[in-house]
């Protein structure tokens, strides 16, 4: 299984993420990275009573823990790190429903906030024959306030039979305008699936608001643009797409795709938060010898951009993204032998396309590990081969770190932090030549960063405990 933590600046992160590469035999070095064991010291906070922990981050001043307890759901927040307070969110939750004996209840770990600080979550409740009643959370900023609203109580004001309502646990946002969505579905009264979203507009309440065509299933932005697609368009005349944008956010207009006779469909594609983009159906998987995507900032007007195929056959795979000040490329083939291309190429001198590592599989062993960030780097195992590649230099070396121990990461521009095998905590601020690996208190399920007033931590978490160390003493033992 291939994975990645590839990152891009977009609202909803669905980049089809799976990116490998190697090095050209031309540029063959035979340096190896170097493991160093290190010593630091982490300090339990006091978190206590959790059974499990499903999730920890920071929200304006305080640092909090999603989980469970003996009494059920918890939210558990502190505003020093070290001592932490618990909302019950189920005492909350059973507070809405009171005719109703959940026999679960389920809480996401995707959240938003508003610009005035109220925080959003969201969940379902279960009942015994196995109807779902999903639910928003609004919590203060000062974290005194709690508010649970059934989402059957906004739906039902599009359809008093709705029935069967789903809810996107994903919150989307735009900041800038303060607009926060989620996707959700229902069943009328003759058994269709109708999909719907719920919008919050400048710290309002949630509202739920029918999509203009029950075939776009999908609410998101493209720059100050709301747009409701499917993924794979649905067809306004053969070889267009269709899809709906509005600029109040409730009321839409008709799009369409340029015209393609040659299409069978469209899909939708995500070359940056600014643009609605799309890319023929058969561009992703053909023999065709150019990948295109077409996007445009004012839902009329189209750009292109394109790159040839350098792995030629109908299992060859490519998309495109933005990446900053360049558009980065990764193509795959899925057939025998796999192999990756990855190229990039600048936006601004509209320059050509530069092919960073094209690398073969050699055995069927294969995985991967990639971190684009920065100057880019990959971890490969190709049957008893482990390698790191370096995008940027073109450098490869021998290492002992297994892409798949990788966990939780993160990286400030500098220093590189991540769970390794679970007992580790890996660092590194050279691309991982020099790797330093401090031994964890136990295993760890996850990590994460806060930073409040002068406080700058490194937080990590197991199934019931929470541990963390400053940031400074963790740079300062990373040479």
């Amino acid at each position: 299984m291939k994975r990645t933590i590839m990152q891009k600046c977009v609202t909803v992160l669905m980049l089809f993420a799976m990116v490998i590469a190697g090095l050209k035999p031309a540029t063959a070095y035979a340096a190896s990275t170097s493991e160093k064991k290190a010593t630091v010291t982490f300090t339990q906070t006091k978190a206590n009573g959790f059974k499990e922990i499903n999730y920890i981050s920071g929200v304006n001043d305080y640092l909090f823990a999603l989980g469970r307890k003996a009494k059920g759901n918890v939210f558990s927040y502190s505003k020093d790190g070290v001592n932490f307070k618990d909302i019950l969110l189920d005492t909350e939750i059973t507070k809405k429903f009171p005719k109703i004996t959940f026999q679960s209840i389920e809480i996401s770990t995707s959240w938003n906030y508003t610009d005035k600080g109220e925080m959003w979550l969201s969940g379902k409740g279960t009942v015994k024959e196995g109807e779902k009643y999903p639910f928003l959370i609004s919590i203060s900023k000062d974290m005194k306030t709690v508010m649970v609203t059934p989402v059957q109580d906004l739906v039902k004001k599009l359809d008093a039979k709705a029935a069967n309502i789903e809810l996107d646990g994903y919150f989307m946002s735009h900041w800038e305008k303060g607009l926060v969505i989620l996707n959700g579905s229902y069943s009328n009264g003759k058994g269709e699936k109708i999909p719907f979203y719920l919008l919050s507009t400048k710290n309002a309440a949630f509202k739920a608001y029918p999509n203009p065509d029950n075939n776009c299933d999908m609410v998101d932005f493209a720059g100050d643009y709301m747009v409701c697609y499917k993924w794979g368009l649905s067809e306004a005349v053969p070889g267009q797409g269709q899809f709906y944008y509005s600029t109040d956010y409730t009321k839409w207009t008709k799009a369409v795709t340029p015209e393609n006779k040659d299409a069978i469909e469209w899909y939708r594609s995500y070359l940056d938060f600014d643009c609605f983009s799309v890319t023929p159906v058969e561009d992703y998987f053909s023999q065709h010898k150019t990948y295109t995507i077409h996007y445009t900032t004012d839902m009329k007007k189209y750009k292109t951009i394109s790159k040839d195929y350098v792995i030629e056959g109908s299992s060859s795979f490519m998309y495109i993204y933005n990446d900053d000040n360049r558009y980065i490329a990764v193509e795959e083939s899925f057939g025998e032998p796999e192999r990756i291309v990855i190229s990039q190429r600048a936006i601004a001198d509209n320059s050509e396309w530069k092919t960073l590592l094209d690398y073969t599989a050699q055995s069927s062993d294969f995985d991967f590990y990639d971190f684009i960030n920065g100057d880019g780097y990959v971890l490969v195992k190709d049957g008893k081969l482990r390698k790191i590649y370096n995008l940027k230099t073109g450098k490869n070396y021998d290492t002992t770190i297994e892409q798949d121990k990788i966990g939780t990461s993160r990286y400030d521009g500098t220093y590189f932090y991540a769970l390794y095998d679970k007992t580790k905590l890996l660092g590194t601020k050279n691309g991982f030549v020099t790797n330093y690996m401090f031994t964890t208190p136990e295993a760890m399920n996850g990590l994460t960063t806060w930073k409040a007033g002068k406080t700058n931590r490194y937080y990590v978490y197991s199934k019931t405990k929470i541990y963390y160390v400053d940031k400074a003493t963790l740079d300062n033992k990373v040479k």
